[in-house]
């Protein structure tokens, strides 16, 4: 349970370098990997507590490394309670819900950024972001899975398939 805890701090410290150093940057796009994170922490056998903890960290990430990301860190913080209560109700099929998950996350999170200007955000950015964000997704959901971290496995399986 340590090293999980551990695994996550590491992973949410390298996810907000890689989203601001923009590696993945494409047509000045960059995939919203937190959201992703967000989004597959919920479709995981994690505990909920533990993502009430990383979601902690990533909001003193937040205030500490990057205070501009404050308020997408709030809208980000809405979707996750939303996944919380919506995730019951969704198909249950894991991998289409998570990808949907992603969908409507990215649209929740623009929407709740640019509340005012939502009608005049560019439907091409939007929706190669959302294609970004999904291709994003199904790349974790397969790592995720083959390393068997999809079903409560351990970071020893990780080890030995890195």
């Amino acid at each position: 349970m340590t090293q999980k805890l551990l695994f996550g701090f590491i992973g949410i410290t390298a996810l907000f370098l890689i989203q601001e150093t923009r590696v993945f940057e494409i047509f000045h796009i960059v995939p919203n990997l937190i959201l992703v994170m967000i989004a597959y922490m919920f479709f995981s056998k994690i505990p909920r507590w533990m993502i009430a903890v990383w979601m902690m960290y990533t909001l003193g990430l937040s205030f500490v490394w990057t205070p501009f990301w404050v308020l997408p860190f709030f809208a980000l913080a809405g979707f996750a309670a939303v996944l919380f209560f919506a995730k019951e109700k969704l198909t249950g099929n894991q991998f289409f819900d998570f990808l949907l998950a992603i969908v409507f996350g990215t649209l929740f999170f623009y929407g709740a950024l640019y509340i005012q200007n939502f009608p005049e955000l560019s439907f091409n950015r939007l929706a190669f972001e959302i294609l970004y964000n999904v291709l994003a997704g199904v790349l974790v959901w397969i790592f995720a899975y083959r390393t068997n971290f999809m079903r409560g496995g351990s970071i020893r399986r990780l080890q030995r398939t890195v």
